[in-house]
């Protein structure tokens, strides 16, 4: 994908504009040429966007100040590079791992295991909630680990320039079908 230059949210939803401990590989923002679209970028291409601490931490409340900015009507979860994701970081989840196991008794692993995956849900649950559409535009190679929780839409495909083109008006259908 070209370097998409988002507009920056306003910030004068509930959601107060993007929160300040937004990490470099998630971009969020609205389309250049429709308020209504609010985009969410995954920015990782370097490591396939696979799912540092960070991009976990920052997920929901991107997808929230997306949801809080006037006028956004749908949100486009997209991602920059050759593939959408490539999943879990392995360093995340090896440490994630070595954490849970630290713990000096079977329960506390358990309840370390279960703490931990718990945010991890909560970080895709922000999706379900939004009160918006959701579409997400997988390009290349995916773990698919979305497709429990939203249906995912091909809108980009990168051996087709005219599908490519027609992203934006199936993004803007959604937006006016909320209306």
């Amino acid at each position: 994908m070209a370097e998409l230059e988002l507009v920056p949210l306003s910030g004068h939803g509930s959601g107060a504009g993007v929160p300040s401990s937004l990490p470099e590989s998630l971009r969020v923002g609205t389309w250049p040429s429709n308020r209504a679209i609010g985009v969410l970028l995954l920015n990782r291409p370097q490591k396939l966007n696979a799912w540092s601490a960070e991009m976990w931490a920052g997920f929901q409340p991107a997808v929230e100040a997306l949801a809080a900015e006037p006028g956004v009507r749908v949100l486009v979860l997209l991602a920059r590079g050759p593939a959408f994701t490539a999943g879990i970081d392995l360093q995340f989840l090896g440490g994630m791992v070595s954490r849970c196991a630290a713990a000096p008794s079977a329960a506390e692993r358990r309840d370390a295991a279960l703490h931990s995956i718990n945010a991890l849900q909560r970080a895709y649950s922000a999706l379900e909630a939004c009160k918006h559409p959701v579409v997400v535009a997988v390009q290349g190679q995916s773990s698919l680990s979305l497709t429990p929780v939203v249906a995912r839409v091909p809108l980009v495909d990168p051996s087709s320039q005219r599908r490519q083109r027609l992203a934006l008006p199936a993004a803007q259908a959604a937006a006016l079908a909320r209306g």
